[in-house]
Protein backbone atom coordinates (compact mmCIF):
# COMPACT_ATOMS: atom_id res chain seq x y z
CA UNK A 1 0.00 0.00 0.00
CA UNK A 2 1.34 3.23 -0.92
CA UNK A 3 1.03 5.70 2.40
CA UNK A 4 3.14 8.72 1.88
CA UNK A 5 4.48 10.11 -1.22
CA UNK A 6 7.27 13.03 -1.11
CA UNK A 7 7.89 15.25 -4.71
CA UNK A 8 6.63 18.04 -6.13
CA UNK A 9 3.25 18.86 -7.51
CA UNK A 10 3.41 18.95 -11.01
CA UNK A 11 -0.49 19.45 -11.92
CA UNK A 12 -3.72 20.92 -10.18
CA UNK A 13 -7.72 20.67 -11.08
CA UNK A 14 -10.56 20.33 -8.67
CA UNK A 15 -10.32 17.49 -6.49
CA UNK A 16 -7.35 16.04 -7.88
CA UNK A 17 -3.09 16.53 -8.07
CA UNK A 18 -0.52 14.64 -9.51
CA UNK A 19 2.23 14.19 -7.68
CA UNK A 20 5.77 13.67 -9.85
CA UNK A 21 8.27 11.43 -6.74
CA UNK A 22 11.39 10.58 -8.96
CA UNK A 23 9.80 11.26 -12.77
CA UNK A 24 6.54 8.81 -11.46
CA UNK A 25 3.22 10.65 -11.48
CA UNK A 26 0.55 9.72 -8.87
CA UNK A 27 -2.59 11.26 -9.72
CA UNK A 28 -3.76 12.14 -6.10
CA UNK A 29 -7.79 12.52 -4.92
CA UNK A 30 -8.08 15.77 -2.68
CA UNK A 31 -10.24 18.25 -1.43
CA UNK A 32 -9.76 21.73 -3.02
CA UNK A 33 -8.53 23.11 0.47
CA UNK A 34 -5.70 20.86 -0.08
CA UNK A 35 -5.12 21.39 -3.49
CA UNK A 36 -4.85 25.10 -3.21
CA UNK A 37 -2.30 24.71 -0.67
CA UNK A 38 -0.10 22.80 -2.71
CA UNK A 39 2.55 25.06 -4.70
CA UNK A 40 3.74 24.17 -8.43
CA UNK A 41 6.51 22.71 -8.76
CA UNK A 42 7.32 22.75 -4.83
CA UNK A 43 8.54 19.70 -2.66
CA UNK A 44 5.38 18.44 -1.58
CA UNK A 45 4.55 15.66 1.21
CA UNK A 46 0.53 14.08 0.87
CA UNK A 47 -0.38 11.44 3.69
CA UNK A 48 -1.90 8.50 1.44
CA UNK A 49 -5.00 6.42 1.82
CA UNK A 50 -4.93 3.53 -0.84
CA UNK A 51 -8.32 2.79 -1.60
CA UNK A 52 -8.11 -0.32 -3.79
CA UNK A 53 -11.37 -2.47 -5.74
CA UNK A 54 -11.59 -4.74 -8.35
CA UNK A 55 -11.67 -2.28 -11.10
CA UNK A 56 -10.05 -0.06 -9.34
CA UNK A 57 -6.83 1.42 -7.35
CA UNK A 58 -7.51 4.97 -6.00
CA UNK A 59 -4.78 7.28 -4.25
CA UNK A 60 -6.89 10.24 -1.59
CA UNK A 61 -4.17 12.94 -0.20
CA UNK A 62 -4.28 14.73 3.10
CA UNK A 63 -1.59 17.47 4.36
CA UNK A 64 -2.37 15.72 7.77
CA UNK A 65 -2.29 12.41 9.36
CA UNK A 66 -4.74 13.23 11.44
CA UNK A 67 -7.02 14.04 8.11
CA UNK A 68 -6.14 10.41 6.91
CA UNK A 69 -6.77 9.19 10.52
CA UNK A 70 -9.95 10.73 10.15
CA UNK A 71 -11.08 9.32 6.52
CA UNK A 72 -9.93 5.68 7.94
CA UNK A 73 -12.66 6.39 10.46
CA UNK A 74 -15.30 7.98 8.08
CA UNK A 75 -15.13 4.94 5.96
CA UNK A 76 -15.77 2.22 8.87
CA UNK A 77 -19.41 3.87 8.83
CA UNK A 78 -21.69 2.04 7.15
CA UNK A 79 -23.12 3.57 3.69
CA UNK A 80 -20.43 6.40 3.72
CA UNK A 81 -17.82 5.93 0.77
CA UNK A 82 -14.66 7.96 -0.29
CA UNK A 83 -16.95 10.51 -2.10
CA UNK A 84 -18.76 11.18 0.81
CA UNK A 85 -15.80 10.89 3.45
CA UNK A 86 -14.16 13.71 1.08
CA UNK A 87 -17.52 16.11 1.04
CA UNK A 88 -17.29 15.45 4.66
CA UNK A 89 -13.50 16.74 5.36
CA UNK A 90 -13.77 19.41 2.78
CA UNK A 91 -16.70 21.23 4.76
CA UNK A 92 -15.90 20.15 8.44
CA UNK A 93 -12.43 20.25 10.33
CA UNK A 94 -11.03 17.17 11.82
CA UNK A 95 -11.46 19.61 15.54
CA UNK A 96 -15.04 20.64 14.67
CA UNK A 97 -16.02 16.71 13.98
CA UNK A 98 -14.66 15.77 17.05
CA UNK A 99 -16.53 17.73 18.97
CA UNK A 100 -19.57 17.29 17.11
CA UNK A 101 -19.33 13.59 17.85
CA UNK A 102 -18.61 14.40 21.29
CA UNK A 103 -21.56 17.05 21.67
CA UNK A 104 -23.80 14.35 19.67
CA UNK A 105 -24.41 17.72 17.39
CA UNK A 106 -25.48 16.16 14.49
CA UNK A 107 -26.79 19.43 12.88
CA UNK A 108 -22.59 20.18 11.90
CA UNK A 109 -22.50 17.25 9.66
CA UNK A 110 -25.98 18.52 7.88
CA UNK A 111 -23.66 21.60 6.48
CA UNK A 112 -22.30 19.09 3.98
CA UNK A 113 -23.95 18.95 0.72
CA UNK A 114 -25.96 15.52 0.20
CA UNK A 115 -26.03 14.83 4.21
CA UNK A 116 -29.55 14.74 5.41
CA UNK A 117 -30.73 14.75 8.97
CA UNK A 118 -30.99 10.83 9.21
CA UNK A 119 -27.51 10.01 7.70
CA UNK A 120 -25.70 12.80 9.68
CA UNK A 121 -27.20 11.52 13.16
CA UNK A 122 -26.31 7.73 12.06
CA UNK A 123 -22.30 8.78 11.18
CA UNK A 124 -22.21 10.70 14.71
CA UNK A 125 -23.74 7.53 16.50
CA UNK A 126 -21.08 5.03 14.95
CA UNK A 127 -18.23 7.32 15.42
CA UNK A 128 -18.99 7.72 18.92
CA UNK A 129 -17.08 4.89 20.54
CA UNK A 130 -13.80 5.71 17.73
CA UNK A 131 -13.37 9.55 18.93
CA UNK A 132 -11.44 9.35 22.02
CA UNK A 133 -8.92 7.63 19.95
CA UNK A 134 -9.06 10.12 17.52
CA UNK A 135 -9.10 13.04 19.86
CA UNK A 136 -6.10 11.38 21.56
CA UNK A 137 -3.87 11.16 18.24
CA UNK A 138 -5.29 14.62 17.36
CA UNK A 139 -4.26 15.86 20.44
CA UNK A 140 -0.25 14.16 19.69
CA UNK A 141 -0.20 15.37 16.54
CA UNK A 142 -0.91 18.93 17.78
CA UNK A 143 1.98 18.88 20.51
CA UNK A 144 4.34 17.44 17.83
CA UNK A 145 3.41 20.53 15.33
CA UNK A 146 4.09 23.43 18.80
CA UNK A 147 7.27 21.33 19.92
CA UNK A 148 8.46 21.64 16.19
CA UNK A 149 7.54 25.17 15.66
CA UNK A 150 9.44 25.98 19.07
CA UNK A 151 12.66 24.08 17.63
CA UNK A 152 12.40 25.98 14.38
CA UNK A 153 12.16 29.24 16.12
CA UNK A 154 14.68 28.80 18.18
CA UNK A 155 16.91 27.38 15.60
CA UNK A 156 16.08 30.56 13.58
CA UNK A 157 16.76 32.92 16.79
CA UNK A 158 20.18 31.52 16.83
CA UNK A 159 21.00 31.51 13.04
CA UNK A 160 21.10 27.22 12.52
CA UNK A 161 19.10 25.79 9.97
CA UNK A 162 17.60 22.37 11.68
CA UNK A 163 19.63 19.28 10.42
CA UNK A 164 15.89 18.18 8.99
CA UNK A 165 15.96 21.12 6.35
CA UNK A 166 19.51 20.27 4.84
CA UNK A 167 17.81 16.56 4.60
CA UNK A 168 14.75 17.96 2.92
CA UNK A 169 16.86 20.40 0.52
CA UNK A 170 18.96 17.44 -0.28
CA UNK A 171 15.31 15.36 -1.15
CA UNK A 172 13.85 18.32 -3.09
CA UNK A 173 16.92 18.72 -5.52
CA UNK A 174 17.05 14.90 -5.95
CA UNK A 175 13.48 15.07 -6.99
CA UNK A 176 14.67 17.59 -9.23
CA UNK A 177 17.28 15.12 -10.98
CA UNK A 178 20.52 16.50 -10.08
CA UNK A 179 22.70 14.13 -9.23
CA UNK A 180 24.54 13.78 -5.65
CA UNK A 181 27.97 15.17 -7.06
CA UNK A 182 26.19 18.23 -8.39
CA UNK A 183 24.18 18.26 -5.14
CA UNK A 184 26.85 17.55 -2.30
CA UNK A 185 29.35 21.15 -3.49
CA UNK A 186 26.40 23.34 -3.45
CA UNK A 187 24.62 21.67 -0.19
CA UNK A 188 28.02 22.61 1.99
CA UNK A 189 28.47 25.72 0.46
CA UNK A 190 24.51 26.49 1.95
CA UNK A 191 25.56 25.43 5.08
CA UNK A 192 28.88 27.75 5.60
CA UNK A 193 26.55 30.49 4.84
CA UNK A 194 23.19 29.95 4.65
CA UNK A 195 20.97 32.76 3.23
CA UNK A 196 17.81 32.03 4.77
CA UNK A 197 16.17 29.39 7.48
CA UNK A 198 13.48 27.82 5.63
CA UNK A 199 13.23 25.05 2.82
CA UNK A 200 12.17 27.24 -0.09
CA UNK A 201 14.02 29.89 -0.08
CA UNK A 202 17.20 27.67 0.47
CA UNK A 203 15.71 25.54 -2.50
CA UNK A 204 15.32 28.56 -4.54
CA UNK A 205 19.32 29.72 -3.62
CA UNK A 206 20.43 26.15 -4.43
CA UNK A 207 18.15 25.80 -7.76
CA UNK A 208 19.79 29.43 -9.21
CA UNK A 209 23.17 28.10 -7.96
CA UNK A 210 22.78 24.64 -10.00
CA UNK A 211 21.23 26.25 -13.09
CA UNK A 212 24.68 28.75 -13.31
CA UNK A 213 26.81 26.15 -13.08
CA UNK A 214 25.30 24.19 -15.12
CA UNK A 215 23.14 26.05 -17.60
CA UNK A 216 21.58 22.80 -19.34
CA UNK A 217 20.64 21.61 -15.96
CA UNK A 218 17.79 24.58 -15.95
CA UNK A 219 14.97 22.73 -17.17
CA UNK A 220 15.26 18.86 -15.62
CA UNK A 221 12.67 19.30 -13.27
CA UNK A 222 10.23 20.41 -16.48
CA UNK A 223 7.38 17.72 -16.88
CA UNK A 224 6.54 16.16 -20.62
CA UNK A 225 2.64 16.70 -19.80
Amino acid sequence: MIERLSGKCVFKQPGAVIIDVNGVGYGVEVTDGTAAQLIDEAPTVLWIYTHVREDSLRLFGFMELSERQLFCQLLSVSGVGPKVAMSILATVSTSDLIRAVEEDDAAVLEEVPGIGPRQSKKIILELKPKVAKLAAFNLTQTKTKSRQAAATLFDSRSGRVPAEIWRDLRSALENFGYKEREIQPVVRRLEREPPANDLASLLKSALAELATASPGAAGRGEELF
